[in-house]
């Protein structure tokens, strides 16, 4: 049964991007996403999960030895980030957190990485021209030095992760 497909892209010429797509009317993601996953051989890999801590999710963070989940400051980020850290820690598995949308919503979430001793990877900033610049097709890092460094470090970080 042919649930979905997996396609690679080359991307500016230095690395690759594999996209598992479900065909309209597929209910579990679970067979193409381990397809995609599969046709991966780099030696490093970024997987990007959907949001939430069902079947997807944990495929995904079965795969990985670093864990970056993206929150935002609000209830409902918080929510779903609780979630997401009970489980990683029932599995072991490494991880930190982005705040994405810092300072548009509550204090909470900070106080739970801080309580919780979760390291904060990094925040990005709500920015209204972000969210212009995407609708565009465009990169926010193309168009912003600041933010582009902002990725700089945490692709550094994330690559002395590996080293260790």
């Amino acid at each position: 049964m042919d649930l979905g497909d997996v396609t690679t892209y080359d991307v500016q010429g230095l690395s690759s991007l594999v996209e598992g797509r479900l065909k309209v009317g597929v209910y579990t993601p679970v067979p193409v996403l381990k397809n995609a996953i599969s046709a991966t051989s780099a030696e490093i890999e970024i997987f990007d999960s959907p949001p939430g801590t069902s079947c997807p999710f944990i495929h995904t963070v079965n795969a990985s030895d670093y864990i970056i989940l993206v929150t935002e400051p609000t209830p409902f980020g918080l929510n779903d980030l609780k979630l997401s850290v009970e489980i990683l820690r029932h599995m072991e598995k490494r991880f930190s957190v982005i705040v994405n949308r810092a300072g548009l919503g509550c204090n909470e979430v900070y106080e739970y990485l801080e309580n919780e001793k979760i390291d904060l990877l990094a925040e990005i900033p709500f920015d209204r021209n972000y969210a212009e610049i995407y609708s565009k097709g465009g990169l926010v890092t193309e168009e912003n030095e600041g933010i582009s460094l902002q990725f700089d470090v945490m692709a550094n970080k994330i690559l002395q992760w590996n080293l260790q």
